[in-house]
């Protein structure tokens, strides 16, 4: 026999994912990439996004957030436009 239904319930489990991403991203793989992602600029200043992301295999997004740290950190510059420009690597 099922009990009788009262006015309150049981608290349900809403939270969401436990205990939230193990380990994060490793900071010395994403200074890896940078840098190699830095010397694939050096070697070739016109490479685009979509052939960084091939070489180093990384989704294009990916290879947009380290070009803007490279870039607000001044490690490079974007000399021109999108299409006619190229990348140039500054002295630290």
């Amino acid at each position: 026999m099922r009990p009788a239904k009262t006015g309150s319930t049981l608290p349900r489990n809403t939270g969401g994912q436990k205990g939230g991403q193990k380990g994060g991203q490793n900071e010395d793989l994403e200074l890896d990439s940078t840098e190699f992602i830095l010397e694939q600029i050096a070697r070739n200043p016109h490479i685009t996004r979509r052939e960084l992301s091939k070489s180093v295999g990384m989704a294009s997004s990916a290879i947009q957030k380290h070009i803007e740290k490279l870039k607000s950190s001044g490690r490079i510059s974007r000399i021109g436009g999108d299409r006619g420009g190229h990348w140039e690597v500054c002295d630290e």
